[in-house]
């Protein structure tokens, strides 16, 4: 699998990619800058500029956005205007949403991390947790315990929900009911080494794959979540694969986003950009809020 660069995008963290399907465009944040971006195959735009962590941007059917920021979900126009509509963790100071992604019945989920991930001070403990919200703005907790939640996805027949808590180094595997929102027989479906890097964002392509991007790794590693086993590496020129994303008029290509965080700009001049690789496959879409 050859990647290009698609977006000199130059992120500190690019993170969250979602792929719209409408207008041929993919949005995605930088973390570190608090940005909502969009690519639309040419340029890169900044969209809105927020005022506190953004850890996910998603589509929202009726326009717009629904984004998890510090203190809960926003519904953020396309002038920047945002309204808090849900807060699970109101109680708590010292955490923030982190990855995010909408299910196939258009619910959109959260995961948590606390704050000392992102300064180095102050405690880290399974105290975190991943939320889901539907379209009436009603928040039900799907798991608890977490450290540092991050990558979501979900079969192509929905009856499966893969996880990834990054301080844990695996992805999880949970049955799902998707009409009763109900998550169940969780396991360990992938065990990833400390070697391979720090496992990041995920997708699933259309064959049960799993996609999973590695922070310090240099790319995105293809998993079969039944074996456990290690198919395939999309290798990127630069250190830190932070997300991913299927996308394109046939979702056939895999975008990927990076971290110039951390890294030698002169070794690794494109770090912070948005990739693309066609991997062979074609993968699920990124769904829209239904709310």
């Amino acid at each position: 699998m050859r990647a290009e660069l698609a977006a000199d995008s130059k992120c500190v963290i690019g993170e969250g990619p979602v792929w719209d399907g409408r207008e041929g465009k993919l949005y995605f944040i930088d973390v570190r800058e608090w940005k909502l971006l969009c690519w639309d195959g040419t340029a890169v735009k900044e969209l809105v500029k927020f005022a506190q962590n953004i850890g996910f941007a998603v589509l929202r059917e009726r326009g717009g956005f629904v984004a998890g920021l510090r203190d809960g979900f926003y519904c953020v126009e396309r002038d920047g205007t945002q309204r808090r509509v849900a807060a699970p963790e109101a109680s708590r100071t010292d955490g923030r949403f982190n990855d995010g992604k909408v299910d196939p019945a258009g619910r959109v989920w959260g995961g948590t991390m606390p704050v000392s991930l992102d300064t180095g001070v102050g405690p880290v403990g399974p105290d975190s947790g991943l939320y889901c919200m539907d379209g009436r703005f009603q928040t039900k907790t799907m798991l608890r315990g977490v450290i540092q939640g991050n990558g979501l996805a979900w079969s192509a027949d929905a009856k499966k929900f893969y996880f990834i808590d990054t301080q844990r180094f695996c992805v999880q595997e949970f049955h799902y009911d998707l009409e009763k929102n109900e998550l169940s027989n969780g396991r360990v479906c992938v065990e990833i080494p400390q070697t391979m890097g720090i496992p990041d964002g995920m997708t699933v392509d259309d064959e049960g794959n799993l996609w999973v991007a590695l922070w310090g790794g240099g790319g995105v590693a293809k998993y079969d979540p039944a074996t456990g086993r290690l198919l395939d590496k999309a290798e990127l020129p630069v250190l830190h694969a932070t997300s991913c994303c299927f996308g394109g008029t046939r979702l056939d290509e895999l975008y990927i986003t990076t971290a110039g965080y951390g890294t030698d700009p002169a070794r690794y001049p494109f770090a912070g950009g948005v990739f693309r690789v066609r991997p062979g496959v074609t993968g699920r879409p990124s769904y829209l809020f239904r709310g």
